[in-house]
């Protein structure tokens, strides 16, 4: 089942600081809620060609996936593409600053084909991916906002 779905949300705080959280692996866990544990196959900092293995729970079950950077612009933009991981996907992580940069709109959009059991809820499974990305957008924005 195709799957493309974006969310977005507005940051008080300009893009570095968002980058900060958002862009640093290693603080994965904190603000994405499938994310238990993140381990670097290559060393910091993020950037094209960088790989994160994430180990994490999706749908109630353990999954494992590799990402690859394909993408990479510092307080803008990290494109990731799925090397391992339960269907093939991509995710993109956009900062567009905002008021002259004292905010910014954080944007993650995650595009995929889901197949096996997470092509089961079909039509549902684009509402629930969007409301998990919500989340984690959130998580990040009170991370970030608290300093």
């Amino acid at each position: 089942m195709a799957l493309d779905v974006t969310a977005t949300l507005d940051i008080n705080a300009p893009p570095e600081a968002v980058a900060g959280v958002q862009f640093d692996p290693a603080r994965d866990p904190e603000w994405i809620g499938g994310v238990d544990r993140v381990e670097t196959d290559t060393p910091p900092p993020l950037g094209i060609g960088s790989q994160v293995r994430r180990i994490g729970r999706f749908m109630g079950r353990q999954i494992v996936w590799l990402m690859r950077v394909d993408a990479f612009e510092p307080a803008r933009l990290v494109a990731m593409h799925a090397l391992e991981s339960p269907f093939p996907m991509d995710v993109d992580y956009r900062l567009e600053p905002l008021d002259g940069g004292r905010r910014t709109r954080a944007g993650i959009r995650i595009r995929g084909n889901a197949r096996g059991i997470y092509a089961l809820p079909g039509p549902l499974l684009g509402p629930l991916v969007r409301q998990s990305v919500l989340g984690d957008l959130w998580r990040l924005r009170r991370i970030v906002e608290r300093g």
